[in-house]
């Protein structure tokens, strides 16, 4: 080991053995802590609409998102969970870093693909 100042500087064979297991570990844990909530299906137009907004950069339609996002939540019919990352897009998107909220935005959308989900309301009449 080399020693400068006051810190050990580990040599670069131990630190390529730590790196690979440590990243392993930080890539699990982002895969079963970070994947987006599943989104119930009557709240899915709202994941395209935010897309289409931070794609598009309109101050307008985003706002229009927040508060669609807002009025379901209150009445109901969005979870916290949904609600919270919802928010936290939107948040990157108002701070103008309008390609990060796109990506994030498409990550969302595509991880909705799959998920299970209660049934839509059933429209059934009869005649």
């Amino acid at each position: 080991m080399n020693r400068i100042g006051k810190l050990d500087v580990i040599g670069p064979g131990l630190t390529r053995r730590i790196a690979g297991p440590a990243i392993l570990v930080g890539l699990l844990l982002c895969s079963v802590g970070c994947r987006p909530p599943a989104v119930e299906f009557q709240n899915l137009h709202l994941v395209a609409s935010l897309r289409t907004a931070c794609s598009a950069q309109k101050t307008d339609w985003l706002e229009g998102v927040a508060k669609a996002v807002e009025t379901r939540h209150t009445e109901g019919e969005m979870s916290d969970a949904e609600r919270e990352h919802f928010v936290e897009l939107i948040e990157i998107a108002r701070r103008g870093d309008w390609e990060e909220a796109d990506r994030r935005c498409l990550a969302f959308e595509q991880a909705q693909l799959g998920r299970t989900r209660e049934r839509p309301p059933s429209h059934e009449h009869a005649h």
